[in-house]
């Protein structure tokens, strides 16, 4: 386990300027001693050495004040140490050693160095090493006086933010913040991915009309296949009527070849005659012109013999002369390399003799080197025990040297400081020129980068004014696409409407259809109106004015009877329908004489009164059908307000509630209708016209996007770049400038750090006088013994381990040396032995070389013999070959006209076979040509008919094909594409909701981790706070939440109850209660992050004589696991200490005392 051993302290507030030392134990350590004595300052020495750099924690103003004043004058050692010995067997710190040192010192200046295991390091690498065996200091495991109350006044969100700190809940907010932030990168990436399939979702549609483009040129292009294919049929049976043609004429001229052949065949024979007679006579030439020829080539063959065998003897030679020179050359190198070896030899054999003399010289370096160690060995032990005679009588140097130690480092320091001023000095004012030329490049580039970034915001400026427009067209072309679509969908369903009616109305409704033609011009016609719209009645007698008067309701109305003479030559000439015309001066003007009669219910404009009268005057109004049957009976008209109708001859009409179809006006607008047909019509062509230019004005979008955005990437690059200069620039200005006043500050400070070095070179010099004179007055002659004694020895050591150092290393030479040698050894041995090899295959050669010139020789002279003979054989068979001349030449003369005339027939035949090739080749084309169309036809052409001629088809087609617009041969390509990438985005954003969900069930994860990684650690603190509690007041204690289902939202109560009272919160307690709850608080949360060892100041200072007990048994029975080193003035804590210090004031210097063993022995140090 982890423990301090032993703790050092010299000039550390209360304790003087000498070396104080505590050795402490495993176990419970109680320090005490009066108010004021200094107590508290050792537990702050312990964390100061540990790294505290806090001034409040360790009870200062500042730090510097941590240095002993009471010594006033003695400015020159004016420095603090504070030592802690940690034991470090189980090697809980990661230093490989059992015993691990840690020390601070700090001068009056507040300057602090760090060493560990006596070696200078930092403050961050010790407090590391002790993070790794949780050793630092903290408020937990250092309990300062107050920190007590501080604890017992926390309120429940202060009390729930320790307990957070303490088991690290700040990682797992890390953890969230990462993830929240990966989360809104996901969430930017989905909606990116929407957007991108929203956009490419709107193309999807414009690109599958440009698809059908071009599977409508593909078809018609198809169809055009078709066509040509019939007019390659067509083809076809113009060349196989040619072929049919052209083999008959071949046949043809077979025969006359046939018979040219056989005269030829005749006078061949003829030939062949007078060729055997002159075959026998040049046979027997030929006899003798071969032995001639065989003779010629002996003496040819005998001729090259000669030469190859001349050429071979004088290769054979050279190459012999070459072997010879080579056999030199090889015997020279074989010499050499025995030479060398020879040399070789001697030399190992010097150097063997010398590495043997040397390893005897060493081994007797080492023996005596071993002598000489055992001597001083004892010389040493001798050393030690007159030292520890002498310790005693040494302490009064000890203050002296400790002051000369201080002064002669603070020297040191100061020297070395002064020197590193000097150089660093000089390196800044290198760097200075470095820097103010890399700044003038800097700027220079800078300023190029910004004309450059000034031009591409201009093009760039550009070209956004220009996409702008273009946006604007592209929505102008849009919105006026979209209000003609709507228009013309809007205006179909209009004309779709009417058009049923008015279809409806040709069929059925003859009048009204002619009627509501004719309203359009009614004015100038002069027609005043329809009759029922002249007139009107009440809804009481509609029933009864329907029954009378239906079928003249929808009459024309007009003047007079030329008007409607006129109007009937109009309607003849549209060919309307059946219309009734009433003239108005034509009617009757009279008044009805009846009772009740129909016309006195309807109401009109004077001039048509007669119009009334005609038409209902004649007509009686009955109540009921019996008097309406009466008044007809006595031959009048009648009818009912029911609608019942009754006329001549007892005649019912019945009326079920019938009106007057008003669609006339319907029919009226037909001709608007169409009119408006006919704009839809130009609206869709005006339609498509911006559809291409929409499509013109996307493309140049696009593109101007695409230029856009490099520029953009480009500018934003360019941008990156200007700002990290910027950036760079600045930085090497803070540089500069920081160089420069480091520049002032040397200048400033080396007048000071030189008159300082003077003042502490005087006064090193002092103490050095006066350690001179302390050490004349102690007795010398047996330490000065030792010291000649051991400083001969030491001397011969040296120059024995030197002695020793020369033979390994002169030793280590000459192995290598011989190793060497060895190498090169084998190197000739194996080259002798490859010029020896080489030198037997030369002999071998040359030997048999030599063996090879003398067959040659005999050989030579042999062929030449055989040549001379051969020449002469040759002449005899030239004179025997003359007299066959003579007989040759007759047969020729006969043979001459024979064949002049065997040529003509030849000729004959050659031009009979021109023609017959040349036919031949005329079918052979037509042939091809007819097998090159059968290979471009497709298959199953055989029931494709040929009598059409495909030409006005195939005009037809390519009128069509020229009349499309231009296609995108990429299109359905494009559109596969497009809709595999549609696909692809939505795999995307598949994806993307996966990782979003993925992060949010991280997130989740680490919520519930966190959440656990709390509660495990309120469950440990209320665990221990029930039972600590219990065991200090018999009372009950334990933490609540506030609010459970918000455990990060809300705080904890501490709540207590003491024995026989009720509950209450632990900041509602008395001020004893309220302490006792907070020791008990502070020894849970020290149960979360356990520490090797705990600092006590006074914690029981507030609590009462039983509580007192109750808390040192309780830290006596923790003190098994951890080192506990409490302050306390309670005799119950001192009672269960396994060590005991006491601390009292001498002076105005702090003394210690120790106790050990239940006191039963006292040592002062």
């Amino acid at each position: 386990m982890v423990h301090m051993d032993k703790v050092e302290l010299y000039g550390f507030k209360s304790f003087g300027f000498k070396n104080t030392t505590l050795k402490l134990s495993p176990g419970l350590v109680s320090i005490s001693g009066p108010n004021g004595s200094g107590k508290s300052s050792i537990l702050d020495a312990i964390v100061f050495a540990l790294g505290e750099k806090s001034p409040r924690i360790l009870r200062v103003p500042s730090l510097k004040f941590v240095v002993n004043d009471q010594e006033g004058s003695r400015k020159s050692t004016k420095v603090a140490r504070a030592s802690v010995h940690l034991d470090n067997a189980d090697r809980k710190i990661p230093v490989n050693s059992d015993k691990v040192v840690v020390t601070r010192m700090i001068n009056n200046e507040g300057e602090s160095a760090y060493y560990l295991n006596k070696q200078k390091t930092t403050r961050s690498h010790i407090r590391d090493i002790l993070d790794a065996a949780k050793a630092s200091p903290n408020v937990f495991n250092h309990v300062q006086q107050g920190y007590i109350q501080r604890i017992s006044e926390l309120s429940p969100d202060e009390r729930q933010k320790t307990i957070e700190d303490m088991v690290g809940l700040s990682y797992f907010d890390e953890k969230k913040r990462a993830a929240e932030s990966e989360l809104e990168r996901a969430d930017r990436g989905l909606e990116v991915a929407l957007a991108k399939m929203n956009e490419v979702k709107n193309n999807i549609l414009d690109m599958e009309e440009e698809r059908n483009q071009v599977i409508r040129s593909n078809i018609l292009n198809q169809e055009l296949k078709y066509y040509s294919t019939i007019q390659s049929l067509r083809r076809l049976q113009s060349l196989q009527s040619k072929i049919d043609s052209a083999t008959q004429r071949y046949d043809t001229l077979s025969d006359d070849i046939d018979k040219t052949s056989l005269t030829q065949s005749e006078v061949q024979e003829e030939i062949n005659s007078l060729v055997e007679k002159r075959k026998t006579f040049l046979d027997n030439d030929n006899t003798y012109g071969k032995d001639k020829a065989h003779i010629a080539n002996e003496v040819n063959v005998a001729v090259q013999n000669v030469q190859d065998l001349t050429v071979e003897l004088k290769t054979t030679k050279s190459d012999l002369e070459i072997n010879k020179r080579h056999l030199r050359e090889t015997r020279q190198n074989i010499l050499e390399i025995v030479s060398t070896r020879r040399d070789l030899r001697q030399k190992m054999h010097a150097t063997h003799e010398t590495m043997n003399l040397m390893y005897r010289q060493n081994t007797t370096i080492t023996d005596t080197l071993n002598g000489v160690d055992e001597k001083r060995a004892n010389v040493l032990s001798w050393q030690s025990e007159a030292a520890s005679k002498k310790a005693r009588s040494e302490g009064v140097l000890k203050l002296y040297r400790a002051t000369l130690n201080t002064h002669e480092r603070h020297l040191y320091h100061i020297d070395t400081s002064i020197k590193d001023d000097i150089d660093r000095a000089q390196s800044d004012y290198m760097r200075l020129d470095q820097l103010e030329q890399v700044i003038s490049d800097m700027v220079s580039t800078r300023d190029r980068l910004k004309l450059w970034i000034d031009k591409n915001d201009s093009r760039i400026k550009h070209t956004h004014d220009r996409l702008e427009e273009l946006d604007k067209v592209r929505h102008s072309l849009k919105k006026n696409i979209s209000d003609i679509d709507t228009l013309t969908i809007l205006s179909d369903q209009v004309t779709s409407r009417y058009d049923s009616k008015l279809r409806l109305a040709r069929r059925v409704m003859h009048e009204d259809y002619s009627v509501g033609r004719l309203r359009v011009d009614a004015p100038e016609l002069g027609v005043l109106g329809l009759a029922y719209e002249l007139l009107s009645w009440d809804t009481t007698h509609e029933r009864a004015i329907m029954a009378v008067g239906a079928d003249w309701l929808k009459a024309l109305v007009v003047e007079d009877v030329d008007t409607m003479l006129s109007v009937a030559s109009i309607i003849r000439q549209m060919k309307l329908p059946r219309v009734r015309i009433l003239p108005i001066s034509a009617l009757p003007n009279t008044q009805s004489t009846l009772d009740y009669a129909l016309s006195g219910y309807i109401r009109c404009e004077d001039r048509f009164t007669p119009l009334k009268n005609f038409l209902f005057g004649h007509v009686t109004l009955c109540s009921s059908l019996q008097a309406a049957r009466r008044v007809a009976q006595g031959r009048g008209h009648a009818v009912t307000l029911n609608g019942e109708y009754v006329g001549l001859g007892d005649s019912v009409i019945l009326d079920g509630g019938s009106v007057v179809a008003n669609l006339s006006k319907m029919i009226s607008v037909s001709s608007d209708i169409e009119g408006l047909q006919r704009y839809i019509k130009q609206l869709k062509r005006l339609s498509e016209v911006y559809s291409h230019r929409l499509a013109d004005t996307e493309k140049k979008i696009h593109r101007y996007n695409s230029k856009l955005s490099q520029m953009r990437q480009a500018k934003a690059a360019e941008d990156q770049n200007l700002e990290n200069l910027e950036s760079h620039i600045s930085n090497t200005h803070k540089v500069i400038d920081d160089i420069s006043c480091r520049l002032q500050k040397y200048n400033s400070d080396m007048p000071g750090k030189k008159t300082q070095s003077e003042r502490l070179q005087a006064l090193v010099y002092r103490v050095r006088e006066l350690i001179a004179t302390e050490e004349d007055q102690i007795p010398t002659d047996t330490t000065q013994k030792i010291a000649v004694k051991l400083e001969l020895l030491n001397r011969q050591k040296t120059e024995f381990e030197s002695l020793k150092a020369d033979a390994d290393t002169k030793l280590s030479n000459i192995k290598a040396e011989w190793q060497s040698l060895q190498s090169r050894s084998r190197t000739l041995i194996s080259g002798g032995i490859s010029l020896s090899r080489r030198q037997i295959t030369l002999i071998q050669e040359g030997e048999r070389l030599e063996e090879s010139l003398e067959p040659l020789q005999e050989k030579l002279s042999k062929k030449q013999g055989t040549v001379e003979l051969l020449r002469e054989k040759e002449q005899n068979i030239i004179k025997m070959s003359s007299d066959f001349t003579k007989h040759i030449r007759e047969c020729d003369d006969a043979l001459e006209p024979l064949r002049a005339q065997h040529g003509n027939l030849t000729n004959d035949i050659a031009g009979l076979r021109r023609k017959q090739d040349s036919l031949k080749r005329d079918i052979s084309d037509y042939r091809a040509r007819h097998l090159r169309i059968t290979d471009t036809l497709p298959p199953h052409t055989r029931d494709i008919p040929v009598d059409v001629d495909p030409e006005p088809f195939m005009d037809k087609i390519r009128a069509e094909l020229e009349g499309m617009p231009p296609l995108n041969a990429n299109a359905p390509a494009s559109y596969a594409r497009v809709s595999s990438g549609y696909r692809s985005m939505s795999e995307r954003k598949n994806e993307l909701e996966m990782d979003r969900n993925g992060i949010v069930a991280f997130i989740e994860g680490v919520e519930k981790d966190k959440r656990q990684t709390y509660l495990d650690a309120f469950d440990v603190v209320d665990t221990e706070i029930r039972s600590i509690f219990d065991k200090m007041s018999g009372g009950s204690a334990w933490l609540e939440l506030e609010d459970e289902d918000d455990i990060f939202g809300s705080g904890i109560r501490y709540m207590v109850q003491f024995p026989d009272k009720q509950k209450r919160v632990s900041t509602s307690l008395s001020g004893g209660e309220k302490t006792l709850a907070a020791i008990v608080f502070v020894l849970a949360l020290q149960r979360l992050k356990p520490s090797p060892f705990y600092l006590f100041d006074e914690a029981d200072a507030h609590l009462d004589a039983t509580n007192a007990e109750r808390l040192a048994n309780i830290l006596s029975e923790r003190a098994q696991d951890s080192q506990f080193i409490m302050v306390s003035l309670k005799e119950f804590v001192v009672k269960k200490a396994d060590l005991i210090y006491g601390v009292y004031p001498k002076k105005g210097i702090s003394q210690v005392v120790s106790y050990r063993d239940s006191r039963t022995s006292a040592v002062s140090p």
